[in-house]
């Protein structure tokens, strides 16, 4: 559908309301590229409207301030209605992630990943009791990402990482995993729980889950969010760990496929506020 058509920002063959695509590098249409020469645009986003056979896109700047510039391309013309020069790392990977939360001729914006955190600095949240204990950060080696929960959309929440209990050898136990709102809160609203068997003895155990997250509150919600352990069964200490072959890791994205999520999830899915 696409052909040549993007190197010139021509009309696409077959184009429809919604239609996009990513561009990076010398892939950059010709008018975009002359448009933004110092400094150079290094990635965009590309949406086409068959309402007014105009091009909408979102860029990112080859510059130290990562640029976000947005605009249109019609008749020749290049408009550029927005810059922003203070963009985080979240804000990077949702250009290269593809998941800009705009929404053409009612057509959501592709889908994509909205980041990770991860700690690989080994014990990261260790129990002293039957209590819930929390990660008191990733870690210095580790990432702590400020995700961004679109409205109206629908995400996949991946979580992994490792378990290790002091029990008695060859017992079987269970921890409890949780992924909160925040880091180093067990307070902070639950979006996922889980159980984990473990074999005591000092015994690791890997897990891996996912659970789906809402947010229909109608605004954009930005947090951290973190992770906690809790025994459930057995005695001992329980401990969440992390390293750099068994890393502890969440990673979210966005799963949406129209402005209002995919009917199947909306209604189970976690709702974030």
């Amino acid at each position: 559908m696409w052909g040549d058509d993007v190197d010139s920002l021509v009309v696409p063959t077959g184009a429809g309301p919604g239609t996009s695509r990513i561009v990076v590098g010398s892939e950059i249409p010709a008018p975009l590229a002359a448009y933004y020469t110092l400094p150079v645009i290094k990635a965009a986003i590309l949406y086409y409207n068959i309402d007014d056979q105009s091009w909408y896109y979102e860029g990112i700047l080859n510059n130290s301030a990562a640029t976000i510039v947005r605009g249109y391309y019609k008749d020749g013309t290049i408009v550029e209605f927005l810059r922003t020069s203070a963009n985080s790392a979240t804000d990077i990977t949702a250009i290269f992630g593809l998941a800009v939360n705009i929404i053409i001729d009612g057509i959501a914006a592709p889908r994509g990943e909205r980041g990770l955190s991860y700690a690989v600095d080994g014990a990261m949240a260790v129990t002293s009791g039957a209590g819930e204990v929390a990660m008191a950060s990733w870690g210095a080696n580790g990432v702590d990402t400020s995700f961004v929960f679109r409205a109206g959309r629908v995400y996949a929440m991946e979580f992994q990482g490792i378990t290790d209990t002091s029990g008695a050898l060859g017992v079987s136990v269970l921890s409890t995993v949780r992924v909160r709102k925040g880091v180093n809160t067990t307070a902070g609203l639950e979006l996922a729980n889980r159980l984990v068997q473990s074999i005591g003895g000092n015994a690791s155990c890997s897990f891996q889950f996912i659970e789906y997250v809402k947010n229909a509150t109608g605004a954009d919600i930005t947090t951290s969010l973190g992770m906690t352990i809790q025994r459930a069964t057995g005695a001992g200490i329980h401990t969440l760990y992390g390293d750099a072959a068994r890393t502890l890791m969440l990673r979210l994205t966005d799963i949406t496929d129209t402005a209002t999520g995919p009917a199947g999830l909306v209604s189970g899915a976690t709702a974030i506020t």
